[in-house]
């Protein structure tokens, strides 16, 4: 007999078990789950109806790792599901202490490849197993908002299985208060133009892939829009130049989703001089060739780092 779930969302499920049978995406999603060490906090477990899990990748993150997951446990999400891609900076000693006191899981991933799609594809599953009812796949450079509650409490109130969030980006300018460490605190050149693409929190079913970026999902079930995101790709030239240069070698070593990233391998390669040119871009707001986060404008000077929920100034005056 056929599940209700299924039959309910035929096309959906058909289009999601045709992109998982591929078999480059087969074998490159076993090699994924090889090299995932989970957690004994890790427990299978049935469903809990409105529970809200957050999970997410990260490599040498050490100046928002702590800010954005507890960002995500002040939206009430239930658990924060981190697998650290063998940071080598002081990322892992953040999530450990964050682990040891908050229902925070910290998942060990071994594969140098970027993989990101299969990769959190992976990890989302792991949360379903675990109880989830919805999942949030966030990045670590991204503070998730809803407008005027929490993002759990707007998930829990939907009967959407999958929710779009707009993006907003956050650059570096030349009026950023160099003291401030926190970068999400420090940047305020907040684009009032949302990216052309956006991100999704899904209700995952038992058969589900998530696209490169989070960006889409190939699943069965009705969509509704209601959350939104700062986004903060650049917030240093350093963090800029180790984030473009890591990614060129980690995309090189994915076989599956080779057509990805193109900003990654065509900026990775630049020199300092180069990307130093680029990162004057960002500071100046001016629109950048070959990223894929590119200053567009109006701009506001805003501190979304602080906030609790989306603000009505956020959007371009009509």
């Amino acid at each position: 007999m056929i599940p209700k779930w299924m039959r309910d969302h035929a096309p959906g499920v058909a289009l999601a078990i045709g992109s998982v049978a591929k078999p480059a995406y087969r074998s490159e999603r076993r090699t994924a789950r090889g090299h995932l060490v989970v957690p004994p906090t890790m427990r299978p477990a049935p469903r809990v109806p409105g529970s809200v899990w957050a999970v997410t990748m990260m490599h040498n993150e050490q100046d928002v790792a702590e800010h954005v997951v507890l960002h995500m446990l002040e939206q009430g999400v239930d658990a924060v599901v981190v697998a650290d891609n063998m940071s080598d900076d002081q990322t892992p000693d953040i999530l450990a202490d964050l682990a040891a006191r908050l229902p925070v899981h910290v998942v060990h991933d071994t594969w140098s490849a970027h993989a990101q799609g299969t990769k959190m594809t992976l990890v989302a599953a792991l949360a379903r197993s675990c109880g989830a009812d919805w999942v949030i796949p966030f990045d670590a450079d991204e503070l998730w908002f809803a407008d005027g509650c929490s993002v759990s409490a707007f998930l829990r109130s939907t009967s959407a299985d999958i929710v779009t969030a707009s993006i907003h980006n956050v650059f570096p300018s030349f009026d950023d208060d160099e003291s401030e460490r926190d970068p999400f605190l420090r940047l305020t050149r907040f684009d009032l133009t949302p990216a052309r693409v956006q991100k999704v929190a899904i209700r995952p079913h038992r058969v589900f892939k998530l696209s490169e970026g989070n960006l889409d999902v190939n699943m069965g079930g009705a969509r509704s829009a209601g959350l939104y995101i700062a986004h903060f790709p650049f917030r240093s030239f350093e963090q800029m130049a180790a984030k473009l240069r890591h990614g060129r070698k980690a995309l090189a070593q994915t076989r599956f989703s080779v057509d990805t990233g193109s900003h990654w391998r065509i900026a990775g390669a630049w020199d300092d001089e180069q990307l130093h040119d680029v990162y004057r871009g960002l500071q100046e707001g001016r629109p950048l060739e070959h990223m894929s986060w590119s200053p567009v404008g109006p701009f506001e000077r805003l501190h979304p780092g602080g906030w609790s929920s989306w603000r009505a100034e956020c959007r371009p005056a009509a």
